[in-house]
């Protein structure tokens, strides 16, 4: 049957030498052998019929059946090689190629070798242009990846320091913001400060007029009765007169009470704040009658601003000694420590309004 398939195909009768190639093929299946070569024969046919696809395919399952049953001197392998290098399949190509020859080298075919020797040339160049090509390109891509990382190194270092700057400002106007809290909660204090100054500067300032104007209003009518008692020659009532304190101890009292009840109006809580700070059994209160008792008084001094001692004892008219002496007595019953109580006592109390 094959010997009729190569006479066919002598005689450019392709379909009748198919036919036979085929007819063979699946008749002389015993063997590695016999498929190998029935299907090699199938392979040519179809070359000459210009059907390369099947020509690969029956190339193939021969190169195959040559491998299977051990033979070394074969044609199929080379030729798929041939294919696979028309394909562009250069690695494959080469790797077939090199198994034939040295295949055909091991059984010492010399034909197969010089067959294989012209192709091998060949398709080695190729597959060396190849390799040259790929390391070229892999050089390549090493060198884009190496300034890809470099720019990706750099990118990071430059993000790192933008966060590191990010962090910075941020703790800055932190801080900043921390300032401005404190410096409003200043002001605010400040504020309040002022607007109690300014009550208590009010208040005060009413008081103080009222009180030139009682005076004045006093001066007038002790006046008077001077010059009724001149004039009447009573000269010995006006030496009795006055010789007697009473006058000025009335009006020290009037002043007292006129502080005390100004100071009460603007801080009703005083006496309670300010018990707040002794300890349970040394609290302080005014005597029956009074609005505030004389260590109450200096206190409240305190309050307003007033600390100096010499100031007080003018203002209450007592020495500088009995406002020390007061003060004294009063900071040991304080239970908080003696140099943080006149700071207490004026942070104590609120306007009322």
């Amino acid at each position: 049957m094959l010997t009729q398939t190569f006479i066919h195909l002598a005689e450019k009768n392709y379909d009748a030498a198919l036919q036979m190639a085929e007819k063979a093929y699946k008749t002389f299946n015993q063997t590695p052998h016999d498929i190998a070569l029935c299907s090699n024969t199938v392979a040519e046919v179809y070359y000459y019929m210009g059907d390369y696809e099947n020509e690969k395919k029956y190339l193939i399952i021969s190169a195959i059946e040559d491998l299977r049953g051990g033979i070394k001197e074969y044609i199929s392998l080379r030729k798929v090689s041939g294919i696979l290098y028309r394909e562009g399949d250069i690695s494959r190509a080469y790797d077939y190629i090199k198994c034939s020859m040295e295949d055909a080298i091991y059984c010492n075919a010399r034909y197969r070798t010089l067959e294989i020797s012209q192709m091998l040339p060949i398709i080695n160049d190729t597959y060396d242009v190849r390799i040259q090509s790929e390391k070229r390109k892999l050089i390549f891509f090493l060198v884009i990846i190496s300034l890809l990382s470099v720019f990706l190194i750099m990118a990071m270092v430059y993000i790192f320091r933008q966060l590191k700057a990010l962090i910075k400002a941020r703790q800055s106007l932190k801080e900043m913001n921390d300032g401005l809290k404190q410096v409003n909660n200043n002001l605010h204090e400040l504020n309040l400060e002022l607007s109690e100054s300014n009550i208590v500067k009010e208040e005060y300032i009413g008081y103080v007029f009222n009180l030139c104007s009682a005076y004045i209003d006093k001066l007038e009518d002790f006046r008077k009765k001077v010059n009724r008692k001149l004039k009447a020659g009573q000269s010995k009532e006006l030496v009795t007169m006055t010789n007697s304190s009473s006058l000025v101890t009335d009006e020290l009292k009037e002043l007292y009470r006129n502080f005390d009840l100004i100071f009460l109006n603007l801080y009703p809580d005083f006496i309670e704040d300010f018990n707040s700070l002794l300890m349970d059994n040394e609290h302080i209160y005014p005597k029956e009658g009074e609005l505030l008792s004389p260590e109450l008084r200096i206190y409240a001094l305190v309050r307003l601003g007033i600390n100096d001692s010499v100031k007080i004892a003018s203002f209450l008219h007592y020495s500088p000694q009995t406002v020390y002496n007061y003060r004294l007595k009063v900071r040991n019953k304080a239970k908080i420590a003696k140099e943080n109580f006149p700071e207490a006592v004026r942070q104590i109390g609120k306007l009322r309004k």
